[in-house]
């Protein structure tokens, strides 16, 4: 089970128990170790040794046990097993001899025979903790809620026991953060949590969309370690989710300028540049964004930046980015277009310059010809916008320029065999707007046509009724 050579890297590094190396054999056996590694190719070297070393500690389980873990250290499992049994045999009711079984067995990456180890350790010592914390950290990751469930057991007989933490830990590393945040919450005192407790459990109030709990942990670890690249980049993260863009624009500031061996990422300049998207401080979102690009060329970001720039009226950059989106897509969507034309719609809508705005509604104009051309399912709504973007450039109707689009939309419908859910809409604007443009062209009698015609699909409409003297 090669899931277990990560998760338990650390286990093998656990030595005997604290109470173990209080014991007088720890000078010998330190000694006895080195010489172990030393000679690690060649165990009869320090067979002398290790005998004399036996002799004084024979009838002692936990020196026994420490010199196989000697030679589990140097990966020699064979006489680590050898004194592992030695130890049980010396100390029928102590764990250290089954602790060092198990131990074997993760170095063999058999996670099943090392929790079974485990666990017969905590039957024949329930004292002690050693055998309930490996048990668990063998599940951690696999099945958390085995290893809480030993972890609790180990709350039984030892309250002092840290559990609600380990749980928490355990669970953050199994990506299940909703119990993540549970278990750091039975603690309640933010201030009994280490940095990385604190980093851990604001990630995972972040990840499990609970923004008010991240934020809180996240903001009380900024007051006790304002140079941390991860509370600073949580608090952030949650302050842009909960649309405060001046605290975010605060901590983005602070992940990049002030905080210890941060490593900035693209979407760190991502989610600033929606920051000062929201604060209306376009320019700055423009530069977040470009730097979002130059680390990783996602081409979504570059959507976003088209639209920064179409919010300062930049519509040159903003048109260039978009079309270089468009480009790059795999497969594009009359979506894109018509984002493309709610740019120059957008300009135009903004700016006083009338040639400059008949410019913008020109060019919406000829992008509602291509979405009607590329893609025939939108041939109504395209008329229609074509048809509203030339009633723009003709407010007094004196030119007649949105009436060949109302005519045709007024086709494409009643050509239906079934009606779309906005035709009773589109049809109602083409009536009235045909009917106004033959009013200022004097003719009554296409103009009366027209509101009768709106009175059909809406009865109720005054204005209709007003223009054919109906009470």
């Amino acid at each position: 089970m090669k899931m277990f050579k990560y998760v338990l890297a650390g286990v093998l590094l656990m030595g005997v128990s604290a109470q173990a190396l209080a014991q007088e054999f720890k000078t010998q056996l330190d000694a006895v170790s080195k010489l172990i590694v030393e000679n690690k190719n060649n165990p009869k070297a320090v067979a002398p040794q290790v005998k004399e070393y036996l002799k004084m500690y024979k009838k002692d389980a936990d020196a026994i046990a420490g010199l196989g873990r000697a030679f589990l250290n140097v990966k020699d499992t064979a006489n680590a097993a050898k004194y592992a049994e030695q130890a049980i045999k010396v100390g029928k009711n102590k764990a250290c001899g089954y602790i060092l079984l198990g131990d074997i067995e993760v170095h063999k990456n058999d996670g099943g025979a090392a929790a079974g180890w485990y666990k017969q350790a905590t039957v024949l010592d329930p004292q002690n903790p050693i055998g309930y914390i490996k048990y668990a950290n063998i599940y951690r990751v696999s099945s958390p809620t085995l290893a809480v469930e030993m972890l609790e057991k180990l709350r039984s007989v030892n309250p002092d026991y840290p559990v609600d933490a380990e749980a928490a830990h355990f669970f953050y590393g199994a990506r299940k953060y909703d119990k993540t945040v549970e278990y750091y919450g039975k603690i309640g005192d933010l201030s009994k949590l280490s940095r990385e407790q604190l980093r851990e459990y604001a990630l995972a109030g972040y990840f499990a969309g609970n923004n008010d709990k991240s934020l809180e942990v996240s903001s009380f670890g900024n007051n006790l370690y304002p140079r941390d690249a991860v509370l600073n980049r949580v608090t952030f993260y949650n302050s842009l989710a909960k649309k405060d863009y001046a605290n975010a624009i605060k901590y983005a500031i602070n992940l990049f300028e002030a905080s210890d061996s941060a490593k900035i990422i693209s979407r760190d300049y991502t989610m600033c540049g929606h920051a000062f998207m929201g604060a209306k401080t376009f320019d700055k979102a423009v530069e977040m964004f470009k730097k979002s690009l130059e680390i990783e060329d996602d081409n979504e970001v570059r959507k976003l930046l088209s639209d920064a720039y179409s919010e300062l009226g930049d519509i040159e950059n903003a048109v260039a980015e978009y079309n270089t989106y468009i480009s790059k897509k795999s497969e594009t969507t009359a979506n894109d277009y018509m984002a493309l034309a709610s740019i120059y719609t957008n300009a135009a809508a903004v700016t006083t310059d009338v040639s400059a705005k008949e410019a913008a509604f020109k060019k919406a104009d000829e992008v509602y010809a291509k979405v009607i051309e590329q893609f025939p399912d939108y041939a109504a709504y395209g008329t229609y916008m074509r048809a509203t973007i030339n009633g723009s450039m003709d407010p007094d109707f004196s030119k007649g320029l949105s009436e060949p689009y109302y005519k045709n939309l007024v086709e494409i419908v009643n050509g239906r065999t079934t009606k779309g859910s906005n035709d009773m809409g589109y049809l109602k604007a083409a009536y009235y707007n045909l009917g106004a443009i033959s009013y200022t062209r004097g003719d009554k009698e296409a103009g009366d046509n027209y509101m009768r015609k709106l009175l059909e699909v809406d009865p109720a409409n005054a204005t209709a009724k007003q223009m054919l003297g109906i009470e």
